[in-house]
């Protein structure tokens, strides 16, 4: 049986790739520093400091490493950037000496499809998390990617999920039509692609089963691309209300980039999502259905 260590098993798209590694004939261990916080019927194991994962990856001696844990922020303080080095940087450049030093087999680290556009323009405008967590899977592939580890980074964009906390853009417009609010936006021009946590769990799942082969390399997670104003005339349809998002009385937030990256190479998938289904699911229990 294959054994699993997984980061990141708190947060919504960890905690929901938890629930779908436990279908299948793996073992999982957490690996997290809130004690407390992971599925009581996980198998988890703790740190207290950084410097102590090489140790733990040595006693664990898993196949496989899943590096889901990051901190996400876009504010720009001293002591939050430091936060951030720790958790997005360092961390995940432990694991990966630990990867290699273990002779891991397989390394699969979840990014973000911003940091392509470090690729495209440098660091200029860039948030200290887009630039964490590029530099990040710079480490994990320059450190193990040439060596017995094979190295695949999934990159993320818009998801969305039921229990979803986190308040992105296609919860705030759900709610916006479910409570019949005005919802001042931005002219809604900007490019998202979404995805379900649902999709997102299968997809990932199936590359660690081997049901579908991936070569090593940086991929971004497929999923339905079109503009917010094209995703509001959607929701408006399906939830059947008019003229609440104003769009055009906000301006872009600085830095704010309309289209998608262009350098993107998509996640082999072993079957299509269905993009209308996850939405509608998540509608539904938005709805209380």
């Amino acid at each position: 049986m294959k054994k699993l260590i997984l980061t990141g098993s708190t947060g919504f798209i960890g905690s929901a790739l938890l629930k779908e590694l436990k279908k299948e004939s793996i073992e999982i261990i957490c690996l997290g520093k809130r004690r407390g916080e992971i599925d009581n019927t996980a198998n988890c194991v703790y740190f207290d400091k950084y410097e102590e994962i090489p140790e733990i990856i040595s006693k664990l001696s898993p196949d496989i490493i899943i590096h889901c844990a990051a901190l996400y922020s876009l504010n720009d303080t001293p002591a939050l950037n430091c936060e951030l080095i720790d958790s997005n940087i360092k961390l995940s450049t432990l694991l990966a000496s630990s990867a290699k030093q273990n002779c891991i087999d397989e390394f699969l680290y979840i990014g973000t499809i911003w940091q392509d556009y470090i690729e495209e323009r440098g660091f200029e405008s860039q948030s200290i998390y887009t630039v964490s967590k590029k530099l990040a899977w710079n480490s994990i592939n320059w450190i193990c990617g040439n060596e017995k580890t094979k190295v695949i980074g999934v990159k993320l964009s818009d998801t969305f999920g039921i229990n979803d906390q986190r308040k992105k853009i296609l919860d705030l417009l759900v709610d916006s039509a479910i409570k019949k609010e005005m919802l001042e936006m931005t002219p809604g021009y900007q490019e998202v692609r979404l995805t379900s946590v649902t999709a997102i769990c299968k997809a990932i799942s199936d590359v660690v089963m081997n049901r579908v082969y991936v070569p090593a390399g940086d991929y971004t997670m497929p999923g339905k691309v079109l503009t917010i104003r094209d995703l509001s005339k959607i929701l408006e349809e399906k939830l059947e209300v008019k003229e609440l998002y104003k769009f055009g009385t906000l301006d872009y937030r600085e830095g704010t980039r309309l289209k998608l990256p262009d350098t993107e190479k998509l996640l082999p998938l072993l079957s299509e999502i269905d993009f209308e289904r996850d939405l509608c699911q998540y509608i539904e229990s938005k709805l209380g259905l």
